[in-house]
Formats: structure tokens, sequence, C-alpha cells
């Protein structure tokens, strides 16, 4: 064969083999955007995590799947404000400010990965197809928790069929979760998480509508209408509301067009299905608890009590912050430095809001310039359709679906943190680096080089191997909880070499803290450095009553009751079952019939207690 027919051979196989590859990342993408949201299988102690192990492999393939066929990550505003947090957080690591490092090295890795799918979504916003295939996925996502959705509803007002598939098939219950409080969420355990994957479905909608018949369109919206208002979030409310008002910002003329009138018409559905399902449930035909009732029934707002505890962590360590990950050892610490007297709610480990969360742990110095990258990139989102001072439909209706979906997951990280879990940080990376590559100005990225590209596939890979890292750590972790005796002690022993589960490992260790009575002053010393720690991450009030209990043998009497004070109103839901446990530990501690116990257990019978709403049968 001659060179030359040699190469006209070479280069369809070669076109043949890139054409296969783009097909795989596409697919990859599709998964990386769905599936995760969908998820039912999630072993293991900690809530999700399994979730999270998938969204991070899936996310890895995507990347090394994309700079395989030189679709490599752009750099932006967006990727900046990923590296910008990660180098804060690296910061405190190095400075030794936190109780852990590896929780520091955990974050600061998913922020750089973040900041890599950022990258991507930028690369690929003018790329013919990946948009459209991103919002069929998010479309289909948001079908899929609107069916998911229907099940549980059916389940919640049929006990009898709920038993039966307990009796005759419990594996049912491994694939669609049982809504054990009345409120339906999917897969994802977490009502409003629930509600921002449906909105998720409402972002993918809007990148589709122009394409779909205007019946589809309705069906669709009426859909994930009804999966919000059974969700009965009040987050999923304001969703709803958003993204009509996006409708009108980004397409001018929306309610002229019937591609999009039913996307505008959102939030008159979702008032027609709640005041279907509010009519049903006054006749008793259904069990319905809903968004609006919830609160006016609520005798606080939680969420207000939760903000004012933040704030004023914050302000005791407002330059700094109390290290990531640490802001409930933050508010234990302001409480018993008199900083703070805690509402009565259970203790935080999130301030339930983004801006507050990242003042009270890394401070103004730290929030400061996240806070800027963020805004200067929310200014060019909002501003793009407008450009030049004449709104462009075309880059309107194309800015939609990252802007929608952004913009729902940005509104309820200023509620809760759903970008503490991998699925939501990751999806929200690539749709503001999908809304930055339809705002910006600049045109098609150049052909990068042979390093470049090289450099793109190595990172890409190191994405791919942590992540497998993580998962045999987090396999290594669970092993600690799920076995015994000599088997128990193997598994410590291999947690010994975790990098990024360290904190729940260390844990099962914690918990089982008690002094002997015959423990020396040292030996004290080394058991309450142990609670300590774990308390950085961890609140539990188990620790609690043991770092209580060794406080009083250490005669640090006046520590131990404010500590317990501090545990009947930060933990007050269980402050009686931890009062009943208290004086049989302390005396297995050596403390029997010190009147000192009697003190603490006296406080902590004393906890104020709210009352809390209960779904009726």
């Amino acid at each position: 064969m001659t060179p030359q027919l040699s190469r006209q051979v070479a280069a369809p196989s070669g076109a043949l083999t890139a054409a296969r590859v783009t097909q795989a990342a596409q697919i990859l993408l599709a998964l990386a955007l769905a599936l995760p949201f969908v998820w039912p299988v999630d072993p293991g102690p900690s809530a999700k995590t399994g979730t999270m192990l998938l969204a991070a492999t899936l996310w890895s393939l995507v990347l090394i799947a994309a700079a395989a066929t030189g679709r490599l990550p752009r750099l932006g505003t967006a990727v900046w404000g990923f590296v910008a947090l990660a180098a804060v957080i690296a910061a405190q690591t190095l400075a030794g400010r936190l109780a852990y490092p590896g929780q520091g090295w955990m974050a600061v890795l998913l922020l750089l990965g973040a900041a890599l799918v950022a990258g991507l979504g930028l690369a690929l916003s003018r790329q013919t197809g990946w948009p459209r295939l991103a919002a069929a996925a998010l479309l289909a996502q948001g079908l899929a928790q609107a069916a998911i959705g229907l099940v549980q509803f059916v389940l919640w007002q049929s006990p009898a069929l709920g038993q039966w598939f307990n009796a005759h098939a419990p594996w049912f219950y491994q694939i669609v979760s049982f809504p054990g409080d009345g409120r339906i969420y999917g897969n994802l355990r977490q009502p409003n998480h629930y509600a921002t994957a449906v909105a998720l479905g409402l972002a993918g909608l809007a990148g589709w509508a122009p394409r779909l018949r205007p019946r589809t369109v309705w069906a669709f919206c009426a859909m994930l209408a009804w999966a919000l208002v059974v969700s009965g979030s009040r987050t999923g409310t304001v969703h709803v509301i958003v993204v009509a008002l996006l409708v009108l910002l980004a397409v001018p003329g929306a309610w002229r067009s019937a591609a999009w009138r039913p996307l505008l018409a959102a939030p008159l559905l979702y008032a027609a299905w709640w005041l279907g399902l509010h009519v049903a449930d006054h006749l008793k035909w259904i069990s319905y608890l809903d968004a609006v009732t919830r609160q006016i029934d609520q005798p606080v707002n939680a969420r207000a009590i939760i903000w004012r505890n933040a704030w004023q962590v914050f302000q005791m360590h407002p330059v700094t912050g109390w290290g990531w990950g640490q802001i409930g050892w933050g508010l234990e610490q302001t409480t018993l430095a008199g900083r703070l007297h805690p509402l009565p709610l259970d203790n935080i480990d999130n301030a339930h809001d983004l801006v507050l969360q990242l003042l009270a742990t890394c401070g103004v110095a730290g929030t400061a310039p996240v806070l800027l990258l963020g805004a200067a990139l929310a200014w060019r989102l909002l501003r793009a359709p407008w450009r030049g001072g004449e709104r462009d439909a075309q880059r309107g209706a194309a800015l939609l679906p990252a802007l929608a979906a952004a913009g729902c997951i940005a509104l309820h990280s200023l509620l809760e943190y759903p970008l503490w879990y991998v699925y939501f940080l990751f999806t929200f990376a690539f749709m503001l680096g999908w809304g930055e590559g339809v705002a910006s100005t600049a045109g098609a990225a150049q052909p990068t080089r042979g390093a470049v590209r090289g450099a793109a596939l190595a990172a890409a890979a190191l994405a791919l191997g942590l992540s497998a890292k993580a998962t045999l750590d987090y396999v290594r972790a669970a092993d600690v909880y799920a076995t015994t005796g000599a088997a128990a002690d193997r598994a410590r022993a291999l947690s010994r070499a975790n990098w990024f589960f360290v904190p729940l490992a260390e844990f099962a260790d914690a918990a089982e803290v008690l002094p002997d009575p015959e423990d020396d002053h040292a030996e004290l010393l080394d058991e309450l450095a142990q609670l300590e720690r774990a308390s950085h991450i961890w609140g539990d009030p188990g620790l609690l009553s043991r770092r209580i209990i060794v406080l009083l043998r250490l005669h640090r009497d006046a520590q131990a009751m404010a500590l317990a004070r501090y545990t009947a109103s930060a933990f007050w839901l269980y402050a009686q079952r931890t009062a009943a446990d208290f004086g049989p530990l302390a005396a297995e501690a050596g403390l029997a019939g010190d009147a000192r116990v009697r003190q603490a257990e006296q406080i902590l019978r004393t906890a104020p207690v709210l009352r809390r709403v209960v779904v009726p049968r």
C-alpha cells in the first residue's frame, strides 16, 4: 500500500474514532447532568455520599472524553470564582486552621474540579448540539422526578399499598424512596433538593420550548408544576416564579409566542395545582401538606434563627472566620464565650445561606473576592440580552436554560446548602460556564496546542483517580460502622490510610470515648482532645455528653455546666434522651453518686421545646 493510499484509509478511520469519542462524551455529559439526581442506591452511613461519588466519577469521565476530542476547558470569571475560594480554603488548611486538614484539601479538590467543569461549560456553550443536549438531560431528569414523585404520592395516599411492597417486594424501596413525612422528595431525601431538581427540569424545558409542540410544552410544564407543589417546598414556590420572570427577561415578546406561554404560565399552573390539592385535602380525599400552611403553622421561622446564630458566629471572628466546615464548632465556642445565646434549634453545621456560610467560615478576607467575582458574572449574565441597548432574542433564548438553572441553584443556596452536594455543585458550575460563554462577545476559541490538550487530559485523569480513591476511602470508612469485633478492628486499621473521610472514620472511635475510673490527668486530656477534634466537624449530643464527663473528671466544673447548657439548647430535640443516658455513662466513668452529675442532668432536662408540625394520615 502506498503512503498516499495509507493516509486516505487512515483519515476516515480517525474521523470515525473521533466521532465515537464525541458521542461517548455527549452520552457521559447527559448522564452527569441527569443520573445523580434520580440515582436511588445510597449505601453507607453518610446520606447521598455514594451519589456524590457517582457524580464526581461521571464528570471526570466527561472531562476526559471532551479533552480527547479537543474540547478543553476555557478560562472565565466562573472559573476564577471557584479557584479563588479553593485558594482561600487551601490557605486555611496550610495555616493549620482546620482540625481535619484532609477536609480542607477535599474541598479544594472539589472546587478545582468545579472550575474545570465551568471551563468546559464555557468551551461547549457555542458548539452546535452540546447546549441542546445539556438542556435535554435536565428536562429528562425533571420529568423523571415528576414520575418518581407521583409514585411516592400514591404510596403516601395508600398505606396498604406501601405495606404490600414492604412485605412482598422490599427491593422496590431501593428504587423509589418511601415519603416518610408526606412530602415528596424523589430519591434526593430532601424536599427542597427535589424542588430544585424539578426546577432544573423547567430550565431544560426552556432550552427545548421553541422546538417542541406547544401542547407538549404545556404538558411538561403541568407535570413539573405538580411536582413542585407536592414537594411542599417553599423554595419550589419561588423557583417557579423565578423561571417565569427569567423568560420575560431573556426573551423579548415571550407572551406573544405559543412556545413560551407555558413557561410564563408556570406560576398559574402551580397555583391551580395548589388550590386543587388543598381543596381535595380539605374534603379528606387526600392527605396533603402544602408549603404555605407549613409556614403558617410553624411557631418560629427556623431559617431566621439559623441566620441570626450564624451572623453572631461570624462577628466573633469577622476577618478570617472559623475555618472551612467548622461553623458548628464556631456556634458552640461563641456560645461558651458568652457572645451568643443560641435560640433553641438543632445545632447547625451550615448557615443555610451561602454568603453567611462564607462569612462565618472564611471571614470577610476570604468572602470578598468570591462575592466580587460572583457579582461581576451575575451582572454579565443578566445584561447580556440587552447588550448594545437592544434586546437580542437569539442570545437571550440561548442563555435562558443556563441562566434559569444557575439562578435556581443560586437561589436555593441563599436558603440552604445544595452546593455541598457534588451533583448540584458541578451542575451549577457547568451552567455558569455555559451562561458566561453565551453572554461573552469573544470569538471562538483558537486551536489548542498539544501540550495544553495533554495537560487537560492529565487533569481529568487525576480527577478520575481521586474520585476512585475517595470511593475506596468511603467504603473503608463505612466498614467501620458495618462490622464488629475483629472485622471492625481491621476496618479501623485500614481507615488510617484514608485521605478524604477521616472525620467519618474517627467519629466511630470518638463516639466510644469514655474515661476509665483509673485514668490519670494526662489520659483525660488525651480523651478530651480526641472528643474536641471530632466536635469540630460533628455536632452530636453523644460527643458532648462524653466531653462533659471528661471535664467533670478534670474538675473543670464551670466549663462542664456551660457545655451542658449549650447541649440542652442546641440539641433540645434530643435533650431528654441525652439526660437519661448521661447518668449511667457518668457512673461508668467513675462519677457514680457525684452531685455534679445530677446538676448536669437537671440542666439537660430543662431544655426548651418547640412545637413541630405533625402530618396527619
